[in-house]
């Protein structure tokens, strides 16, 4: 079991969340919000209860580059998830549901019906899904109180960890 507020490299936690997700991909929920110094946080809470950050230099590279680590269990994070949304996850979707999706919501009310339907099945991993999949819910928040006084300075760390990362390999900027 790893330990909380331990940091680990952008890599290795994505290899290791995409394997635990692929053996349990139900119950996860995925909150995104940007940092107070700019950079991207990554909440991720997984199926066995416990709650990641990941910290990146931006949410909007396609390669960022990044630190994470366990910030504890769910009951440490309890107003962290809103249980009442749809958990994360991939679910399958026809190519006729991708397509009407495609179409856009304001097209009309078969895109939200069509939604619907697939955010009420269960997630399953990639691989299971014939046609396609539709990723998500993966929330936004620009709220910056759920992180309780212990959390905030898993939070401190991270932000220093990702800092100094980002100034060894020199794409540290001068402005920030």
């Amino acid at each position: 079991m790893e330990m909380a507020g331990r940091t680990r490299t952008l890599e290795r936690m994505m290899a290791d969340m995409n394997e635990r997700y692929r053996k349990n991909p139900r119950g996860w929920r995925v909150y995104v919000r940007q940092g107070k110094h700019g950079h991207g946080d990554i909440f991720i809470h997984t199926s066995d209860e416990e709650v990641w950050q990941i910290k990146v230099d931006s949410l909007y590279r396609p390669k960022p580059v990044g630190v994470g680590l366990r910030m504890g269990i769910e009951e440490e994070a309890s107003s962290f998830f809103d249980k009442r949304l749809p958990s994360y996850g991939f679910r399958p979707a026809t190519s006729r549901q991708i397509g009407i999706l495609r179409g856009g919501l304001h097209g009309g009310g078969d895109a939200k019906k069509v939604l619907s339907e697939i955010l009420g099945r269960r997630p399953t991993a990639p691989s299971e899904t014939e046609h396609g999949f539709v990723q998500g819910p993966i929330v936004h928040t620009a709220d910056q109180r759920f992180l309780s006084s212990s959390q905030r300075e898993l939070d401190a760390k991270l932000e220093t960890t990702l800092t100094n990362l980002l100034r060894k390999k020199g794409t540290l900027s001068a402005y920030g």
